[in-house]
């Protein structure tokens, strides 16, 4: 509101000056927006595409698939830290690591690497998933998951063995003598189902391994930004949670702001200025509202069956969301280039990586090259910068399963696991890869955002090799009236805001 009141008296005085001077005084300004220069890398965007859907394979193979894939860094750092290849603090300790869990002997000190399960007592289930969808009203559901009867168990592709954590780390303030990264702590509330891990421990008398130290894979390298002399100014905006549709947070008024300040219809000379050099809009999700129908209530199972007997009245009120956003993203897709990802309350698959929209469901911004249909997670480069991210159920899932609740602090923790959705396919929904597991996070980016959350949040993570990674917390546009702007050149990350009050 304070950035709109002093561009709003900046205009104000500008257009005076423009309008008390003679004609032809004040020359305008000709401001042509930045065209960004795309490239492509190993794992790109086509990467989550799913090109054939067979849902016959077990969810276990992505899970082996997973630690086939990070076994071997797990492995190599283990080996640099605890091993006889390590040169660093924990010299007189040196183990070796051993292959396979069968492979433990008791009493022996060791280095495992596996996958974490953790056992949750209060983890909803199957039956009570299916008593909701048969119509039966169960308990109210909680937030969060945990509590103090939880433990771990870590697994490998041919034995599981259950974890014992040091007296008095069943809490979060305890750390290892010798952590590999702040983030990684013996701490039961901070770790999930399905992290790739190594643990360096011994088995005891009664086939339990007790845990000395854990080990994630770290950062993953990165690719140095180009260098440019005296660089323009080029970004990038990300919005996300419009809400369009019968929601009583969805105000039309901000998102027309929004969209005529991109277009250069809103502001100061400056504003647009700022405006032409963002060469690309990311819309990352719940562009409607999770609420549909005529009424603007959920339907029920029962309604989820009918295939007919709405009136046209009632089909013209379900239509209306997507007609108003549709006419809304043609406007701007003719002067900017936009990308649009599904969200959890959009139109798309449920599971994991959603797919693009169809370009139907847009049938006037479909008409425009500049308007684009991506995946969920979104992966680009624009002028040799790396930007991935989601829509936020990644962090919005482990947010219910941990302790940690900041959504920076659960960005972090995934590029220090090298894996974009750890909780996949356990308690978020995801295709049964069985050849690969496309979540892997080989490289780190160097802008990594989750939107649809609470606040905007960011920071600069810098990792042991020089890597930099902008994190980003996209707040919902219709919550907050707040959209993000990135500097591809030098990664700051600032909130722009629009109100329509005083």
């Amino acid at each position: 509101a304070l950035y709109a009141a002093s561009s709003l008296r900046l205009w104000t005085q500008t257009m005076a000056e423009a309008f008390l001077s003679e004609p032809g005084a004040v020359e305008a300004k000709r401001i042509e927006r930045v065209v960004l220069e795309t490239g492509t890398h190993p794992q790109h965007e086509d990467h989550f595409e799913v090109k054939t859907k067979d849902f016959t394979a077990q969810y276990a193979q992505l899970y082996c698939m997973r630690l086939k894939e990070l076994r071997s860094v797990l492995e190599r750092r283990a080996g640099e830290c605890w091993g006889s290849a390590g040169s660093g603090p924990n010299r007189e300790g040196e183990v070796a690591v051993t292959p396979r869990i069968l492979q433990v002997h008791i009493g022996k000190p060791t280095v495992i690497v596996g996958t974490l399960f953790k056992e949750m007592a209060l983890r909803p289930d199957l039956i009570e998933h299916y008593t909701q969808q048969r119509g039966i009203i169960g308990p109210p559901p909680k937030g969060k998951f945990i509590s103090d009867t939880d433990h771990l168990v870590l697994e490998d592709e041919g034995a599981r063995i259950k974890l014992i954590l040091p007296t008095g780390t069943d809490g979060c303030d305890a750390t290892p003598a010798v952590p590999s990264s702040a983030m990684e702590r013996l701490c039961v509330d901070e770790l999930v189902t399905g992290m790739t891990v190594a643990l360096k421990g011994q088995e005891n008398v009664d086939g339990e391994f007790e845990v000395e130290d854990i080990m994630f894979c770290g950062l993953g390298p990165q690719e140095a930004l180009p260098k440019v002399v005296q660089p323009a100014k080029k970004m990038i905006a990300i919005a996300c949670g419009f809400n369009v549709g019968h929601n009583a947070s969805h105000n039309p008024l901000l998102t027309s702001m929004l969209f005529d300040y991109l277009r250069g219809y809103l502001g100061s000379p400056l504003d647009h200025e700022r405006s032409a050099s963002i060469g690309r809009l990311i819309l990352a999700g719940n562009l409607f509202s999770a609420k549909f129908g005529p009424s603007g209530k959920p339907p029920s199972p029962s309604q989820k069956r009918k295939n007919k007997g709405r009136s046209v009245e009632e089909h013209d009120e379900m239509v209306a969301p997507l007609r108003e956003i549709d006419g809304l993203l043609a406007e701007l897709a003719s002067s900017l280039e936009v990308d649009v990802m599904p969200g959890e309350n959009d139109p798309s698959n449920y599971s994991l990586p959603q797919q693009p929209f169809n370009r139907c469901l847009f049938h006037s911004a479909s008409r425009y090259q500049s308007f684009a249909c991506c995946t969920n997670p979104y992966d680009q480069t624009f002028e040799g910068c790396r930007v991935f991210g989601s829509s936020g159920q990644t962090v919005n899932d482990l947010k219910q399963y941990m302790s940690i609740q900041d959504p920076l602090r659960l960005l972090q923790l995934t590029l220090e696991l090298r894996h974009w959705a750890p909780t996949a396919p356990d308690t978020l929904a995801a295709y049964p890869f069985y050849d690969r597991d496309p979540f892997v996070m080989h490289r780190s980016p160097h802008v990594y955002f989750a939107a649809n959350q609470e606040k905007f949040d960011t920071k600069m993570l810098t990792g042991p090799e020089g890597q930099r990674v902008r994190l980003i917390s996209v707040p919902s546009f219709s919550q907050t009236g707040t959209v993000v702007l990135v500097d591809l050149h030098s990664l700051e990350a600032t909130p722009l805001t629009f109100s329509s009050t005083w």
